[in-house]
């Protein structure tokens, strides 16, 4: 379960298996990446931020997901670059009203 704090948390861009990228672990087999969020229905991403970018496509087109509670998202672990873009950036770092919740499963 990770939990993205209010106060502008993000997590960096990345790919979740590097299988083959230089310099990286030799034993990931990680195939496809699921995300389950589970936020309070009241969670408003034009206030609460914290969306998901995918960049798909050989043009890197940029898709930006709202965590909506219940929303389940499915996307290649080894093929897909990824990130957590400022979650709640204007609320205070310490009020979990705003946390964001996402269940991810490989």
């Amino acid at each position: 379960l990770a939990v993205t704090s209010p106060g502008g948390s993000v997590y960096p861009l990345h790919v979740d298996n590097t299988l083959g990228v230089k310099g990286s672990p030799q034993d990931d087999t990680r195939k496809l990446t699921c995300i389950l969020y589970l936020n309070h229905p009241t969670h408003n991403t034009d206030v609460d931020g914290g969306e998901l970018r995918l960049l798909v496509n050989p043009n890197l087109t940029k898709i930006d997901l709202c965590p909506v509670g219940g929303r389940m998202v499915l996307f290649w672990s080894d093929e897909i670059p990824h990130e957590v873009l400022p979650t709640a950036p204007t609320k205070h770092k310490y009020d979990e009203m705003f946390d964001r919740y996402a269940l991810t499963i490989w």
